[in-house]
């Protein structure tokens, strides 16, 4: 015998889904210092940063693109600003560096 199982739950699909992670983090975390140990960085031929900011067993990724490394003076650092961004197609996120410093450095605005 079955039963018709009714939720209150909303239903969404998975791109909705994806889409409404992406515009809480884009309204959450506009804008956010992040500090870290700078792991694994690579500049990719197209000029962009990638990396990791790790701290004990959590890594979050760094994207920083080529516009914004060009104006980078430093080549390791355990502090970043940036925005925190998704890619919903791979559920994945990472932030989104503008500036990376030494830890107590002032950016420079």
């Amino acid at each position: 015998m079955s039963q018709n199982y009714q939720s209150n739950i909303p239903e969404l699909t998975v791109s909705s889904l994806a889409s409404s992670i992406k515009s809480t983090l884009k309204t959450r975390f506009s804008s956010v210092e992040v500090r870290g140990e700078l792991r694994d960085v690579f500049i990719a031929r197209s000029g962009n940063l990638y990396a990791s900011l790790v701290e004990g067993k959590t890594t979050l990724k760094v994207t920083m693109w080529k516009s914004q490394l060009e104006n980078l003076e430093i080549n390791s650092a355990e502090g970043m600003e940036g925005v925190v961004t998704t890619f919903p197609d791979r559920s994945t996120y990472q932030i989104g560096a503008q500036s990376i410093r030494l830890v107590g450095e002032k950016v420079q605005s």
